[in-house]
């Protein structure tokens, strides 16, 4: 059975991936513990679009971070 890994799995991949594992590790533990959905044309566009979003928001907070610490560094203790 084909999944796509919403979280990473130690021993099968990372987020994104699309692995194949026995049909009951995915429908027993990977697919109800939220940790992979069945792979479709159409779950692949929406893990995809979740994925893009995350990455939008770790910039941004990346960003902003860095501006943070810059005024830090300007300041004398």
């Amino acid at each position: 059975m084909e999944v796509i890994l919403k979280e990473d799995y130690p021993s099968l991949g990372y987020v994104g991936d699309q692995v194949k594992v026995r049909p009951g590790f995915a429908r027993n533990l990977l697919i109800p513990r939220g940790i992979a959905v069945e792979a479709s044309a159409r779950n692949a566009r929406l893990l995809k679009h979740q994925l893009d979003g995350i990455r939008v928001k770790r910039l941004k907070r990346k960003a902003e971070a860095e501006e943070y610490g810059k005024t830090l560094a300007g300041l004398v203790l």
